[in-house]
């Protein structure tokens, strides 16, 4: 019964730490990561740092010795009398210091994820990107660190509550200690190690389900995650594919140095009027419902032209020693081409494999493809969530523990690329089997009753757009 009650003191005060360490590292921490690099950051991380390194109960003895006895602003804490703000103060500084510090990283991580651009680029307001997408997803190692947080707060407070004279399990403990009196100490040590333990227990099993359900999100041929808004629906027809090949995956650095595109109806027959395409590398490509093909051949910097890019080289047989700037044009200083594409890619819904990687480039690299995007005028569908969700070839494997997706995979397992052949790495050829592997999908899913004609397919185009707009 001792033990019960000096642990109503403790834990009181513990929670009330707790409560303003979470609270204030939680806001500390995001305003540091918006502000990165800047004043705030600089200001919250020098304080941070120097909280961390002061003990708690050499804080409690300065704020006892200015506040209490010095200024005499705060009464020395008693029963009758019970103040908890100093207590307070001294134990959330270093549990707050370290919340701080682990929500900025998380923040910035979260920040620089793909879906927070996205709701950037389609205007979502900063304040609810902050705290619907960043913040919540910020959260999950702050949670993670609250349960063994409070333990240690308790447990660590026993210095504490003697400086301030709280009759708590620190008291106790101290007292009991200086008595000699063994079986109090004893208990109270098994009190507090079962305290301890069940904190870390807790931490360790959320930290553990997080990652759970992160692992079967990705790993689960069936299982939802963002991609899946890239579906398309029942209604869809007329699509152009598109593939780009750039020197990396930067689209903030790198240079897009081929674009590849035609067009292939899903459902009517290949228009008779259709305009007849550029031929295609590989002769063993045929046409057959596509038509309307167009390859974009562009340039890089002279700079970057004489460093070369032996990777690029080996994987699409574009040399880009032979590229520079003085004898072909940059496609980020050619309005003209990008205003082409542009129009291109408001006529339709355009298809990618891995779709996201084409968006992010056309972000950054095309003229007012933002702003059409965020009006509704650009619809995307993306032919990799087919392959994971509708696919039962791409199911997990000990080779492939994500599912074998790529696309020259999903180009064979759909019968639009034969098996000892493999993807061209350019941007017509690679657009064309896509095609034809999405439309060979899609009929055999139609048959069969599934994907878009499932219980979870939607009508119309489907795919991802900013507002609605339908064709």
């Amino acid at each position: 019964s001792t033990l019960i009650t000096r642990f109503g003191v403790s834990s009181q005060l513990g929670l009330q730490a707790a409560a303003v360490a979470v609270v204030l590292g939680l806001v500390l921490g995001s305003i540091a990561a918006l502000n990165r690099n800047k004043l705030p950051d600089r200001l919250i991380i020098f304080f941070t740092t120097l909280f961390t390194g002061v003990p708690s109960f050499v804080l409690a003895t300065l704020l006892l010795l200015v506040f209490c006895v010095q200024l005499n602003i705060f009464p020395v804490w008693s029963a009758e009398n019970p103040n908890y703000f100093l207590p307070v103060v001294s134990l959330s500084l270093y549990p707050m210091a370290y919340i701080t510090r682990l929500t900025k990283t998380s923040m910035l991580d979260a920040l620089g994820q793909d879906y927070v651009r996205t709701a950037r680029a389609k205007g979502v307001p900063q304040v609810k990107v902050i705290f619907k997408h960043a913040l919540r997803n910020a959260l999950i190692p702050v949670v993670t660190y609250v349960g063994p947080m409070i333990a240690y707060i308790i447990t660590g407070s026993m210095v504490v509550e003697s400086i301030f004279t709280i009759g708590g399990l620190g008291t106790q403990f101290v007292n009991s200690i200086n008595n000699s009196d063994y079986p109090l100490v004893m208990a109270t040590t098994i009190f507090l190690g079962t305290l301890m333990v069940a904190a870390n227990l807790e931490g360790a099993i959320a930290a553990g389900g997080a990652a759970a359900d992160e692992g079967t999100t990705a790993a689960s041929p069936i299982g939802s995650d963002w991609r899946d808004v890239y579906l398309p629906g029942r209604g869809l027809d007329t699509v152009m594919g598109v593939d780009i090949e750039t020197t990396g995956t930067d689209p903030l650095r790198d240079y897009i140095i081929d674009v590849g595109f035609e067009y292939m109806n899903m459902v009517t027959p290949r228009p008779q009027d259709a305009p007849a395409g550029m031929p295609y590398v590989d002769s063993s490509y045929q046409a057959g419902d596509a038509y309307g093909q167009a390859r974009l051949g562009f340039g890089v910097t002279r700079a970057n032209a004489w460093h070369g890019n032996e990777a690029i080289r080996n994987l699409t047989g574009i040399d880009v020693k032979m590229r520079s700037s003085s004898q072909w044009r940059l496609f980020d200083e050619w309005p003209q081409a990008q205003q082409g594409l542009l129009m291109r890619l408001e006529q339709q819904p355009f298809v990618a494999h891995n779709a996201n990687f084409e968006h992010r480039f056309f972000l950054h690299n095309v003229a007012g493809y933002a702003e059409s995007y965020r009006a509704g005028h650009i619809v995307i569908i993306d032919t990799m969530p087919m392959s994971r969700r509708w696919d039962e070839g791409s199911a997990p494997s000990e080779a492939h523990p994500y599912g074998d997706n790529s696309l020259e995979s999903y180009a064979k397992r759909q019968g639009a690329l034969p098996g000892d052949s493999s993807e061209r790495h350019l941007g017509l050829e690679d657009a064309h089997i896509m095609l034809v592997a999405m439309k060979h999908h899609l009929t055999a899913l139609r048959e069969a009753h599934r994907g878009p004609w499932g219980p979870d397919g939607v009508s119309g185009t489907g795919g991802k757009r900013a507002k609605g707009r339908r064709w």
